[in-house]
C-alpha cells in the first residue's frame, strides 16, 4: 500500500513523502524486519530508483543552475525525499545489506544511455556513502573508475552528481 501511494502521482508530493517516511521509520526502529521483507527488496528498492528519475527542472538547466543546496530542503519534489532516504536506509540497515540490495540497480543505471538514469546511479552512490563506507573501501577502484567517467559526461547534472559521489 505504501509503495502504491508513493507511486501515485495523483497524490501530492507531501503525501508521497509521508509514505516514504513510514518505511524510513520502520527501517530505523525495526531494521531486522525490514531486511527480511521481500517486498522491501523486490518492490521498495526498485521504486526508490524509479523515483530518482523524477528530477526537478528536468529540461530547464538554467533554473537548476540557480538553485542552491540549502534551498533543496524546502523543495516539494519527491526526488529529494528519496535521495535523502538512500542515506538514512544505508545507515539504518547497514552498508553490507544496502549495498547488496542496490548494486544491481546502480550497475544497470550507470551503463544507461539516458542521462537521468546515470544521474540516479551517481545520486544513489553519493547519498548511501555514509552507510556503505566499508563496502566502498573494498570496491574503491571500481567506484572511482565509474565516478571519474561521470566527471566528463556531457550533461551538467550528471557531472554534478558524479562530483557529489566523488566527494
Amino acid at each position: 500500500i505504501v509503495c502504491q501511494i508513493v507511486k501515485g502521482k495523483t497524490f501530492t508530493n507531501s503525501i508521497r513523502e509521508i509514505a516514504l517516511e513510514l518505511v524510513y521509520s520502520l527501517a530505523k526502529n525495526v531494521p531486522g524486519a525490514v531486511k527480511k521483507s521481500n517486498n522491501f527488496k523486490n518492490i521498495f528498492i526498485p521504486l526508490m530508483f524509479e523515483l530518482l528519475l523524477e528530477v526537478d527542472n528536468i529540461d530547464n538547466i538554467p533554473a537548476w543552475e540557480k538553485q542552491v543546496e540549502e534551498d533543496e530542503v524546502d523543495l516539494d519534489d519527491i526526488f529529494y525525499g528519496v535521495r535523502d532516504g538512500f542515506e538514512r536506509l544505508s545507515i539504518d540497515l547497514g552498508g553490507k545489506f544496502f549495498m547488496e540490495a542496490t548494486s544491481g540497480f546502480i550497475n544497470k543505471y550507470r551503463t544507461s544511455q539516458n542521462w537521468v538514469e546515470i544521474h540516479a546511479a551517481f545520486t544513489a552512490l553519493a547519498f548511501m556513502s555514509e552507510g556503505c563506507k566499508e563496502q566502498y573501501k573494498s570496491h574503491l577502484l571500481e567506484i572511482l573508475g565509474f565516478v571519474s567517467n561521470g566527471l566528463t559526461n556531457q550533461h551538467p547534472r550528471v557531472r554534478y552528481a558524479a562530483l557529489s559521489a566523488f566527494g
